[in-house]
């Protein structure tokens, strides 16, 4: 079963007497159960796809489609606000995303309550950041955002969207603040948390080697469209003109250059 079909879904937003398109006419199935990699350069609507998902648009916004369903039940554009329980994102910096004046321990509590969880907190929390491979959970209860590194961070922000249980993760650039070897670390927590809990997570990133790696699909959005879809491990042979494009533009350790290739827009067609 899938747990998102989307059917033609166009984003605007209003500025200044005209009205600019996000996201045009995309078309989206998710399986229960799938990780889900989404890439494309900075403005092609990736973030505003899941916002639109997560139901945290900003007001100046206008969404429609042709149709929604979430777990097998159609939603209405008015109900789609309401399915944001059984979602929850990462987001790419814990620094800015945790409340700096709270600490973990109360930060993680505040999920459990907003899900209705209200009984044996102290031991729930613990329980959750040890879900998360953290060492010392009693420390980082304690803590503040600002005692913590940037991968102790990304693992707290797990640990309280775990604590929401949701049957869709998002995790929206989780690594890009990190360092290689914690970016591997986090993924892998990604990867076997969705396992673990039966959840289905999207990446959205803009490193197409460890999507490659970690994903079972990727789609590549361009200009608010979808341009290419294919298995993750099918990644590096697309035959898609933006996707070659994207692939050129890596840096290889066993291919130095001066100058990395730029991007031939006049090749993509929408």
């Amino acid at each position: 079963m899938n747990i998102i079909d989307l059917k033609n879904f166009t984003l605007s937003i209003a500025q200044q007497e005209k009205t600019n398109l996000i996201v045009q006419g995309v078309s989206l199935s998710i399986q229960n159960g799938e990780i889900l990699g989404v890439v494309g350069e900075s403005g092609s609507g990736k973030t505003m796809l899941m916002r639109f998902l997560l139901g945290v648009m900003p007001q100046n916004m206008t969404a429609s489609f042709d149709s929604f369903s979430f777990l097998g039940s159609l939603i209405s554009l008015e109900e789609s606000k309401n399915v944001r329980s059984d979602i929850a994102m990462v987001l790419q910096d814990p620094k800015t995303s945790l409340n700096p004046v709270l600490t973990v321990e109360d930060q993680i509590k505040e999920a459990f309550i907003l899900k209705g969880d209200k009984d044996n907190l102290d031991e729930k929390v613990l329980k959750t950041l040890q879900e998360v491979s953290i060492q010392d959970p009693l420390r980082v209860a304690k803590s503040y955002p600002f005692e913590l590194s940037g991968g102790m961070g990304q693992r707290v922000m797990i640990a309280m969207m775990l604590a929401l249980k949701p049957k869709l993760l998002i995790a929206d650039e989780p690594t890009s603040s990190l360092d290689a070897h914690v970016q591997r670390q986090i993924l892998d927590l990604l990867r076997d948390t969705a396992k673990k809990n039966g959840m289905t997570l999207i990446i959205v990133s803009h490193d197409l080697p460890l999507i490659s790696a970690y994903c079972h699909r990727v789609i590549v959005m361009y200009k608010g469209h979808i341009v290419d879809s294919c298995k993750a491990q099918d990644l590096s042979k697309s035959k898609h003109p933006y996707t070659k494009g994207l692939l050129r533009c890596l840096p290889k350790l066993n291919d130095p250059r001066k100058r990395l290739s730029i991007l031939k827009r006049e090749e993509i067609d929408l």
